[in-house]
């Protein structure tokens, strides 16, 4: 298989057209002394997850995304621009730099919090976006190879052909045979416990008016005895997780990957699109106790007062951006393979200076995944969390040049490194909220990532 898809990526590359348009790029460049991006494109008969062992094995940044209600797949590999960002301005920050340097189409995520990152998350910044050089991209049952350069007045004459070089590494790679190995899932020393105080405060905060809600995350490892294959991870979330978004943001030896459902914006065609999905409850053992389960979470006063606690401030974001928020009354049930959850779909009409990263910056983070009052939330999860949250909890997604794109709320996810996994989920805490209830539910959305290392690890 991966013979055959280097062949068609080989065949598809016509190496003339590309370096001639380098040229005219480079000498536009040279005339405006301006910096402008080149490429080239043609469809190709394959996948854009058939190269992703082929991009983890040649080591280079890359970014797979999949979003199977939209028909849309992506992987870019290789770095034609970086554009990084950190503190309070990091979202703005980005728009003005992506609008400034007109990239064809930017690849990356957002942090969940603005400071830099470190430890386990060293590589990453807290808004980290990159124009691939080498693109597939399929849309319905198209997929096109681009390739992509970047043309700076007075730069390197050769650099067109580093993007060439990437191009035929990855067709010529072989992925190699997969083997057997152990995997231990841990949690950290007193964890469980810990998680648990963590509740019991936020309880307290919530009884003496301190707090409306917070959601608290916590981490599991999974330890292995050879390094965890990010690809293969990839693609047993693809086959199980087919009500989600699956993506991958690879940097410096560690990927951050994941299956999301819950989107924190949409734009497209000058229109908006936000969804609030909040209140949860598992699903059942058959039909009839599916259905029973699906119905109590829609009566649920619990449930429904964390939900609306989201959906307002969804809409009050969007209004102070200047929007005017459209949803429905009353939010309908979202069916996961685990878990039933309540959404509601927001839409808005953009207006001028208001686009993805601007609305990210006001919605972020949204009392899904911080919590109200905003700030006091936030304050109370780096005080009980015990951990740095990195990319968990962020925004992931893609950017074109049209100002098009998608975010989605990077949950359900974990970070690879080695041999090593640390994968996490988090509980919205409510007045009313019950501790082992929401332990149980933690387990239940640690379950698909742990489920999909496990099978990566047995091919």
């Amino acid at each position: 298989m991966a013979l055959m898809n280097g062949h068609s990526v080989r065949c598809a590359i016509d190496e003339g057209a590309f370096l001639a348009a380098a040229a005219r790029s480079q000498a536009r460049a040279a005339a405006c002394r301006r910096a402008a991006f080149y490429h080239w494109s043609a469809p190709v008969a394959l996948q854009p997850s058939d190269l992703l062992e082929a991009a983890q094995g040649l080591a280079v940044r890359h970014f797979y995304w999949c979003s199977r209600d939209r028909g849309e797949e992506i992987l870019g590999v290789g770095t034609a621009l970086r554009i990084t960002a950190e503190g309070p301005d990091r979202f703005a920050d980005s728009a003005r730099a992506a609008a400034d340097t007109g990239a064809p189409l930017l690849l990356g995520a957002f942090a969940f919090g603005d400071a830099p990152l470190s430890g386990p998350w060293r590589g990453f910044r807290p808004a980290d976006w990159f124009v691939p050089r080498v693109l597939l991209r399929r849309r319905g049952t198209r997929t096109d190879l681009t390739l992509c350069g970047r043309s700076v007045p007075g730069g390197p004459p050769r650099e067109p052909e580093r993007t060439l070089r990437l191009a035929q590494a990855l067709a010529r790679f072989i992925r190699p045979a997969g083997t057997r190995a152990r995997l231990i899932a841990v949690d950290p020393p007193a964890a469980g416990s810990r998680w648990r105080q963590g509740i019991a405060a936020a309880m307290a905060a919530i009884d003496r008016g301190e707090l409306q809600k917070v959601i608290l995350a916590r981490r599991r490892y999974a330890l292995a005895q050879r390094p965890i294959p990010a690809a293969a991870v990839v693609r047993a979330l693809l086959a199980a997780q087919l009500d989600c978004a699956v993506f991958a943001c690879a940097q410096g030896g560690r990927t951050f990957l994941g299956a999301t459902p819950e989107r924190l914006v949409r734009t497209e065609r000058s229109r908006a699109f936000v969804d609030c999905i909040a209140g949860s409850m598992p699903r059942g053992q058959d039909a009839a106790q599916d259905e029973s389960l699906g119905a109590a979470l829609s009566e649920s006063d619990k449930n429904r007062r964390e939900h609306a606690f989201v959906v307002a401030a969804v809409v009050d974001a969007l209004s102070r951006a200047g929007l005017t928020p459209r949803l429905p009354a009353a939010p309908s049930l979202l069916r996961l393979p685990a878990l039933w959850h309540l959404y509601t779909p927001v839409q808005a009409d953009l207006r001028p200076g208001v686009g993805l990263f601007e609305l990210a910056g006001v919605l972020h983070p949204t009392p899904a995944l911080g919590g109200l009052p905003r700030d006091r939330a936030l304050a109370f999860i780096a005080e009980h969390e015990g951990f740095a949250r990195g990319l968990y909890g962020g925004a992931v997604g893609w950017c074109d040049a049209s100002g098009d794109g998608e975010l989605m709320v990077a949950i359900r996810s974990g970070l690879l490194h080695g041999p090593v996994a640390q994968y996490f989920a988090g509980c919205g805490i409510v007045q009313d909220s019950d501790p082992e209830d929401e332990f149980a539910e933690s387990c239940l959305k640690l379950r698909p990532l742990a489920a999909a290392l496990r099978e990566a690890m047995d091919g």
